[in-house]
């Protein structure tokens, strides 16, 4: 294939074609190719996790496979000398800086222009790429638009599940459900109850043991809100929504306690940790079970 700068967001998703998925929630919130921030944000947002969630799994047939059609793809766009844009944008995204840890685990799928490009410009990085790197499952990847539901649709013929995808993705904006009666009839949505849109959760339940209804769960958000020090009027900024998010999947800011920032959703209530010390976990459950409607210390 022809790389081409001016068309290169859609000849990536031709080539690649299992990422269209992820590049078209990319382009309904970024705008089309052409009217979109470039194809160095679309590379940043899709094409770079994607590498990044593979080369942080373990070695397997589907994996490596996938790993090797990427950096096919870097090789190819590597190699269109007369248009030193598609040049750089492979090199920027996927090769530049990247560190020991990157280089060594794509050591094995670097095609001949991508180490040549290396040994011009990172004098050392086979010295830095020298030493085993080991696959990180709990590397923190943002993944925006779905690269991970991408990676995991691909693998789970070989028996890989959501929580062997490395990364943190819920809760899914694409996956928000109108209203808690829509979200009681799916299996695995969850009420998150949170701050400034989704960055902050405070609660999380299975929708199953949710017995209040939806305006019960809003007042929890305000009332946590308000518990909580900082900034005045916080609890205008507090939020009730039901989300899928499917047990094993990490969660932004929900930890768990051990030191993880974004820890796995288990199925079972979370609430975080700084609400369960002020002692208003039993008032929490209260209204999630339908017995109250204010949160009390």
């Amino acid at each position: 294939m022809r790389f081409e700068y001016v068309s290169i967001e859609t000849q990536v998703v031709e080539f690649l074609p299992e990422l269209r998925p992820a590049a078209e929630r990319y382009w309904a919130d970024e705008g089309p190719p052409g009217e979109d921030s470039g194809p160095y944000a679309l590379f940043g947002s899709v094409v770079t996790p994607f590498v990044e969630v593979l080369l942080a799994m373990p070695k397997g047939g589907g994996r490596d496979r996938l790993l090797a059609r990427a950096y096919e793809l870097v090789d190819g766009m590597l190699g269109q000398e007369r248009d030193i844009d598609v040049h750089d944008l492979a090199y920027v995204e996927v090769l530049e800086w990247m560190g020991p840890w990157w280089y060594s685990r794509s050591l094995p799928f670097l095609g001949p222009r991508a180490i040549a490009e290396l040994d011009r410009w990172e004098d050392d990085w086979r010295a830095r790429s020298a030493q085993p790197a080991k696959a990180d499952q709990e590397r923190e990847i943002i993944d925006i638009y779905g690269v991970r539901d991408v990676v995991l649709a691909e693998l789970t013929d070989e028996g890989i599940t959501v929580g062997q995808i490395p990364g943190i993705s819920a809760p899914r904006q694409w996956q928000r459900l109108p209203g808690i009666e829509t979200a009681r009839a799916v299996p695995d949505a969850v009420a998150f109850v949170s701050c400034y849109g989704t960055s902050q959760p405070y609660v999380l339940s299975p929708i199953a043991d949710v017995v209040c209804e939806e305006v019960a769960l809003e007042r929890l958000a305000r009332d946590l809100a308000d518990a909580e020090s900082g900034e005045p009027n916080r609890g205008s900024k507090a939020q009730a929504g039901f989300y899928r998010i499917a047990e094993g999947e990490r969660v932004w800011g929900m930890a768990d306690g051990s030191g993880r920032k974004h820890s796995r959703w288990t199925g079972r209530l979370w609430i975080v940790e700084q609400f369960a010390a002020k002692g208003l976990e039993e008032s929490i459950r209260n209204v999630l079970a339908g017995h109250s409607m204010a949160v009390k210390p």
